[in-house]
């Protein structure tokens, strides 16, 4: 009787064991989606080109005329996540997510131009914002980055040149 009574402790206490010390559920932290344009701002002929009629509003304010798109590329960022893009120059960006919310983001920005930081920043956007950097100086002009936050999922990138099809100066070679 003895024996029958502790077998069925012990099995109760196998089966309910695994309720008692199994984590808590785990929440999933926010992926958003971290949209980033690179475009070429030179003084020529008045004009955005191709692909970028969403982003005017960013670039106007810029003291350049004409706006070429290189490339358009969305990325899926969670907390620690990294992206890195290759940049016209031999420059690149990097862009680690700090942390995100419902209402914004907060990303460590580190832009390298020949192995040198150009700016490496804390920034903080609120979902559907952006913020523009300037980049280096390439032989068609400045390059410049977009970068917006939104909360929409994820899309393909928009057609553009690859970077390998931007082809630095002379100088910069």
């Amino acid at each position: 009787m003895r024996a029958r009574a502790y077998t069925g402790a012990v099995l109760a206490a196998a089966f309910l064991a695994p309720l008692v010390v199994s984590p808590p559920a785990v929440h999933a932290e926010p992926r958003i989606t971290v949209e980033i344009v690179t475009v070429i701002a030179s003084k020529g002929e008045r004009g955005f080109g191709p692909g970028l009629a969403n982003y005017k509003r960013e670039f106007r304010s810029l003291p350049f005329n004409r706006y070429e798109l290189v490339k358009a590329e969305s990325r899926q960022l969670g907390t620690g996540d990294e992206a890195k893009i290759s940049l016209p120059g031999n420059a690149y960006l990097q862009i680690t997510m700090t942390g995100a919310t419902g209402a914004h983001s907060g990303m460590h920005v580190l832009m390298n131009h020949k192995n040198l930081p150009i700016f490496n920043t804390n920034i903080r956007l609120d979902n559907e914002a952006g913020v523009v950097f300037g980049g280096p100086k390439v032989e068609r002009g400045t390059v410049f980055v977009n970068i917006r936050a939104v909360k929409r999922p994820a899309v393909a990138a928009t057609p553009g040149p690859k970077p390998s099809a931007i082809q630095p100066a002379a100088a910069e070679r």
